[in-house]
């Protein structure tokens, strides 16, 4: 779980620091993370917290979520092949 949430994370920073190879690929990270609506775990009580972040983790891995989509199809741009060393 933890290495999907970095995934995200490492996708949004791609996208705002290389925008138009992203936005080239057709890819939108920003706008599928907002339509993903991520609960705000600051809100909650630390009880609940890994539960609603593993429930929104398993609605978003699933191969068919487009943001799950985009993250596979992100992993084929040579920039981020490059950077992360699959070159």
């Amino acid at each position: 779980m933890l290495t999907y949430w970095e995934r995200v994370l490492n996708g949004l920073v791609y996208e705002l620091y290389f925008p138009e190879e992203v936005h080239g690929a057709g890819l939108r990270l920003f706008e599928l993370v907002e339509a993903a609506r991520l609960p705000d775990v600051n809100a909650l009580p630390e009880t609940e917290r890994l539960p609603r972040l593993r429930q929104k983790f398993e609605e978003l891995h699933d191969g068919a979520h487009p943001l799950r989509v985009a993250l596979d199809k992100l992993q084929t741009l040579d920039t981020v092949r490059i950077i992360e060393g699959k070159a």
